[in-house]
Order: structure tokens, then C-alpha cells, then sequence
């Protein structure tokens, strides 16, 4: 939390600008990290959120992992319907799961490539921690090994 974002981006892991730490988000719980960004369109009186829900891991990336962030961000989509004025709010949610390693045998880990929509992504990262202190490396795009499929030149 107190490095800023240069020095996370350098790292590996991008941010948006501004940061919280502990976040309850009402009774869904409380977030490790939410960083948001904010910005206004004139032209249409629309605020657009744009919001990290980041969920840490001291180990394993896994479904539970995944769902617990899904919760808070479930949250904050029905906070921003009931307390904020909704017809003048886009939002735009993104969540990241950081952990040392990803659970492989779950078959979560393709949400990284079906989950795009216009108010919900899904990022995975994982950290390693060395001499030179923490990185972090984005990581997704994954397939089976062998996928059965016949290309056109097997055709």
C-alpha cells in the first residue's frame, strides 16, 4: 500500500491511481485493496468509475479466492444502485487475484479469457519475492495441452 504506482507498475502489477486498503463494503466484507479512478464526461453528466477489486493470497489463487472477490464486487455494483445516483454512474470493475501460485487443477483459470464484458474483468497475477524485493507477472490465456481438435491440416 505505501508504494506507489510507478513502483508497482515497474514491479509488474498495474493499479489505477488511487488506493484503499481495508475496505468493508457494506455486509459483503471487506476488500484488501480497492483502487479506483474517477472521471467526469461533460457532455453527458456521467461520472465513470473504473475500480479494482484486489484480492491477496499469502499462497493459491483458487475458485474461493476468485468468489470472495466476486462478493465485494457484487457489492459495490449494489452500492453505487442504491446509494449513488445510478443514472449518471458508469462503472467499470475489474478484479485481480494475486497470490504466489495459481490452483491448476480448478478450471477457473480460463476466466481470465471468457470474462470480458463492458462491466466486469478478471485478472490473475502471481508474486514471487526475491533479494531485490516483490514482482508481480500478469499471467492467463490458458488452454489444455492437448485440446482435440483437428486443424485444417488434419482435415
Amino acid at each position: 500500500m505505501n508504494s506507489s504506482n510507478k513502483q508497482l507498475n515497474d514491479r509488474g502489477l498495474w493499479l489505477y491511481k488511487k488506493k484503499k486498503n481495508q475496505v468493508r463494503i457494506g455486509h459483503y466484507g471487506i476488500a484488501d485493496i480497492i483502487a479506483f479512478s474517477r472521471s467526469k464526461k461533460e457532455i453527458s453528466y456521467t461520472t465513470e468509475f473504473n475500480i479494482q477489486v484486489v484480492e491477496l493470497k499469502k499462497d493459491n489463487i483458487s475458485l474461493s479466492t476468485f468468489m470472495q472477490a466476486v462478493k465485494y464486487a457484487k457489492g459495490i455494483i449494489n452500492y453505487f444502485a442504491k446509494v449513488r445516483d445510478n443514472d449518471h454512474i458508469n462503472i467499470q470493475l475489474e478484479i485481480v487475484l494475486i497470490g504466489r501460485t495459481m490452483d491448476m487443477n480448478s478450471d477457473f483459470v480460463y476466466l481470465t479469457d471468457v470474462i470480458n464484458s463492458d462491466q466486469l474483468s478478471v485478472s490473475f497475477y502471481l508474486y514471487d519475492y526475491d533479494f531485490d524485493g516483490i514482482s508481480f507477472k500478469k499471467i492467463g490465456n490458458y488452454c489444455l495441452i492437448e485440446e482435440g481438435f483437428k486443424g485444417k491440416s488434419n482435415e
